[in-house]
């Protein structure tokens, strides 16, 4: 089945299915910049499929998501500011966002993108 979702449904369903755990909570106020809360798998794994409007597509897997974004582990490196079609496979439902690339970032040998869902 595929669901096309907002970021609130998504989270929704995750929590259905996954145990969440909020991070970021140890940050000073002045140097987390989100407005919502920020979540991670603590255990277990969301296959995602990045797709761009120039039909590439790649897999990934969700590393942390809020209601109005997450940041997804890919080898796909888009520009900032475009958007991608990301499809969630959540207990063999896909839940399917837009999203617009904010952030493209390397930790160690891990590259990701952070998106802000646009509904």
């Amino acid at each position: 089945m595929v669901t096309i979702a907002t970021g609130q449904e998504l989270l929704s369903e995750l929590r259905r299915h996954y145990k969440l755990v909020e991070t970021g909570g140890d940050w000073p106020d002045f140097c987390d910049q989100r407005q919502q809360r920020r979540y991670e798998l603590e255990s277990g794994t969301v296959p995602v499929e990045v797709s761009s409007r120039f039909g590439l597509t790649a897999r990934g897997l969700l590393a942390d998501i809020s209601i109005s974004g997450a940041r997804v582990i890919t080898d796909y490196v888009p520009g900032c500011g475009e958007i991608l079609r990301l499809a969630f496979e959540v207990n063999s439902a896909l839940y399917v966002l837009d999203a617009e690339v904010r952030h493209v970032g390397v930790e160690g040998s891990i590259r990701y993108v952070g998106v802000r869902f646009v509904e």
